[in-house]
């Protein structure tokens, strides 16, 4: 849609990237640097990812200002507490 100019970000304040590292994984670092790269530089920028790798933390510092990390567990590895429930209503 960006590229077809159908639409723009300009006016983007807020980006969420969840599971970032897998979109890592999957070959998307470019497309996730082309949209940040389209907003605005005084947006709010959250990403989520389990683990942080060497090359996620490239990017973290190439599109996040001022990171604030918040490490639950062993630094690098996903948090062997973590409980998952599902849930069907």
């Amino acid at each position: 849609m960006i590229k077809k100019k159908a639409t723009n970000l300009v006016r983007v304040t807020y980006i969420v990237l969840d599971e970032a590292d897998r979109m890592l994984s999957l070959g998307f670092e470019q497309q996730i640097r082309s949209i940040v790269n389209q907003t605005r530089g005084d947006r709010q920028t959250l990403l989520f990812t389990a683990t942080m790798r060497k090359q996620m933390q490239f990017l973290v510092n190439d599109i996040i200002s001022t990171p604030v990390r918040i490490n639950i567990g062993e630094e690098g590895a996903a948090n062997e507490d973590v409980k998952q429930e599902v849930v069907i209503v």
